[in-house]
C-alpha cells in the first residue's frame, strides 16, 4: 500500500509540474503537448485510484 501511495504522490507532482509549465508563454504546439501530458497523467492517476478501490 505504501508503494502505491508513493506512486500516486509522484503522479500528482508530475501533474502539478505540467500545469506550471502550461501557464508559461509557450507556442500553441508546446501548450498542446503539455496539455496531453496532463491528461495522460490524470488518466493514470484515476486508473490507479479505481484499481485500489476494486482491490479492497
Amino acid at each position: 500500500m505504501k508503494n502505491e501511495t508513493h506512486e500516486e504522490i509522484l503522479l500528482i507532482q508530475q501533474i502539478r509540474d505540467c500545469i506550471k509549465e502550461f501557464q508559461n508563454d509557450y507556442p500553441p504546439v508546446v501548450k498542446e503537448a503539455i496539455y496531453h501530458s496532463i491528461m495522460r497523467l490524470t488518466s493514470k492517476l484515476v486508473d490507479r485510484g479505481q484499481t485500489l478501490v476494486r482491490g479492497q
